[in-house]
């Protein structure tokens, strides 16, 4: 008997030696991201956390690090666009653009400080706000009549991650696409200009990084890109209300949150916000 005790301990030892961990939840994952998320440590990736995940299950974890943020008193102001260069969705092996949330607590303004990121990026990129709530699907036309105004704009991600080279797409969207931050200029009047004749270019102490980058550098057309952010987020978070941002995609590459005082400046009549990095 003792023998054969023995020998149904060891099968079912290695049995469970064999099976893999059970998954954690979208919320125990999500937790994780938030905690290292306001402590300014680098982030888990999902992806280790729950070995073969997708990326439908990878947008689970994000709606509920986003509930996360608003059982702490923090409110959506919006959402934005990522991945929406060719080059970007290549690296990682993207079919197309991908969608996060804005916070309110993201907002900055004059001022960032590096210490709030682990590792600060900036982007230069063009905002939509909204004039009235949207609860339907969009085309790139119909998308035009809810937008009061555009504004230039600059997002500040936080690749917040101890080895990049292991990041993959879920992780990427599990911690709602690396946003941190984001910078709005004046608003300018949505019949005022065309922004897909825009031009954006990041400045640094008075010198260009670059030269300017076209705006239909985001998926080939902002309204294209603008329509593509309400429908996803209208599938995921429901109606978006009046007042809404909408960030439609990085116009040309990212670059390092260096100190120094910057402008991004745009053609077209869409203007210029400054900020400073210290």
């Amino acid at each position: 008997m003792n023998k054969l005790l023995a020998g149904l301990s060891a099968a079912v030892i290695s049995l469970a030696l064999a099976l893999p961990a059970l998954a954690q939840s979208d919320r125990e994952v999500a937790l994780a991201i938030y905690k290292n998320f306001q402590a300014g440590q680098a982030l888990p990736l999902a992806s280790k956390m729950r070995p073969g995940l997708t990326l439908a299950q990878a947008y689970g974890v994000q709606t509920a690090l986003v509930a996360l943020f608003r059982s702490h008193e923090d409110q959506v102001a919006g959402y934005k666009a990522g991945l929406t260069s060719q080059a970007v969705q290549q690296r990682f092996g993207a079919k197309g653009p991908a969608l996060g949330v804005l916070m309110a607590s993201m907002r900055r303004y004059k001022v960032v400080r590096r210490a709030d990121f682990r590792n600060l990026a900036l982007e230069v990129e063009i905002a939509y706000l909204l004039g009235k709530p949207i609860s339907r699907p969009v085309t790139h036309r119909t998308v035009r009549e809810y937008v009061l105004g555009i504004a230039p704009a600059v997002e500040l991600p936080d690749l917040a991650y101890a080895d990049m080279s292991a990041v993959t797409l879920p992780d990427i969207v599990a911690a709602n696409v690396v946003c941190r931050g984001f910078i709005l200029g004046p608003m300018v009047r949505a019949d005022k200009l065309d922004p897909n004749v825009t031009q954006g270019q990041l400045w640094r102490g008075g010198k260009p990084l670059t030269p300017a980058v076209g705006a239909k550098a985001a998926l080939g057309s902002q309204w294209e890109a603008l329509a593509w952010s309400v429908n996803q987020a209208l599938a995921m978070y429901g109606p978006l209300s009046e007042g809404s941002v909408i960030l439609t995609g990085s116009l040309g590459p990212m670059f390092p949150g260096e100190p120094g005082s910057y402008e991004a400046v745009f053609s077209g009549g869409l203007g210029r916000v400054a900020f400073e990095v210290k």
